[in-house]
């Protein structure tokens, strides 16, 4: 950014992994997280509530004022993507007609009630009780499939296993260098808009997919890093919110009740990247150099068995340990950073 950040929203993937299609191709992924996401996930968590506190409703729509934020995100390694094929939801003996029916029936309900929930403010009528002792009388399922000896045994057979369609799903993911990535805004947010937003980001578990789980909280400008995409004439164009967008969002939701087909509103934003960043080399970007000498490492056939997933940490153990007995301050060749704290263009030990 031009000038140093004044607040910022950290998202830590606890998993060290971000599953989340692009929004234009279910084969493709997602990096970085687009901020029209990250709001959702928010508007999500506040709706969530048992009662939705006001003052936070506030904070939300004091997000959606700001100008598109900045992004600090490493690379990220995508996954291979491969097809999976999950076996359709919600698979009854009931005939298929009466089946669709229903679910019309019950999504237009929920519309009705929410419609009059929205122009009561929320308080209970006569005519939005009525609408939920529908709405009961319709959901109650056993009362329709409780009849012994009336199902259509072809209707039954649809249950098993051989017999169940299965639906064509991709799961793309990325691993990022660095497990955090902020969203940076240069004006600093008021005291109780903060507190609000942070009540808010702890209680958002996911981003993405629900194996994406998240720990996220408000930082203050004295622990913002450097932006590495920045909102401008740019190559990268990334879904953010604008003015209004929490609305639209449950203008949208009354229509599709979380059931329909939906799609998360957005306004598109071009960025470019941040070349200024302190962190990359002055030259521009590099790929990592696999080349070299290889010093392979191999368990003794004694130790216990662990598992590929713990590559990671074995890996991040060895280094350091490494660090741990090399000199201060550590090399240059060892550590991957020059004295500034810049990457270094030079060969560097890795560890894989």
């Amino acid at each position: 950014m031009s000038s140093a950040a004044k607040f910022g929203i950290e998202v830590n993937f606890l998993t060290g992994r971000f599953v989340a299609t692009c929004h234009s191709d279910r084969r493709h992924w997602e990096w970085p997280p687009h901020p029209a996401r990250l709001y959702s996930a928010l508007v999500a968590a506040w709706v969530d509530a048992d009662e939705p506190d006001e003052s936070e409703r506030e904070a939300l729509e004091w997000l959606e004022t700001q100008p598109p934020p900045a992004i600090a995100a490493t690379d990220a390694v995508p996954r291979k993507v491969k097809a999976h094929f999950v076996p359709v939801n919600d698979v009854s003996i009931i005939r298929r007609s009466w089946h669709e029916r229903t679910a019309h029936d019950v999504a237009d309900l929920i519309k009705q009630l929410h419609t009059e929930l929205t122009l009561s403010n929320g308080r209970v009528t006569k005519k939005s009780a009525r609408i939920e002792r529908q709405l009961s009388r319709k959901q109650d399922v056993s009362a329709q499939v409780g009849r012994v000896g009336t199902t259509n045994p072809s209707y039954g057979l649809t249950m098993m296993p051989e017999q169940r369609s299965k639906q064509e799903r991709f799961f793309p993911s990325v691993s990022p260098d660095d497990a955090r990535v902020f969203y940076l805004w240069r004006h600093c947010a008021p005291d109780i808009v903060r507190d609000n937003l942070d009540r808010l980001l702890a209680r958002v578990t996911r981003l993405g997919h629900s194996s994406s789980l998240v720990s996220c909280r408000a930082v203050s400008d004295s622990s913002l890093p450097p932006a590495t995409l920045e909102a401008g004439d740019g190559p990268i164009s990334l879904r953010s919110v604008q003015r209004g967008q929490l609305a639209e969002l449950q203008s949208r939701f009354c229509r599709h009740a979380g059931i329909r087909p939906r799609a998360l509103p957005f306004t598109n934003v071009r960025y470019r990247m941040n070349l200024a960043d302190p962190r990359l080399p002055k030259d521009g970007l590099t790929t990592p150099n696999t080349s070299g000498q290889w010093i392979v490492f191999e368990f003794d056939h004694h130790s216990r068995a662990l598992p590929a997933t713990r590559a990671v940490e074995i890996a991040a153990a060895m280094r350091a340990a490494v660090f741990h007995y090399a000199s201060d301050p550590i090399p240059e060749e060892i550590g991957g950073h020059r004295v500034d704290g810049a990457p270094t263009t030079a060969p560097h030990v890795a560890f894989l």
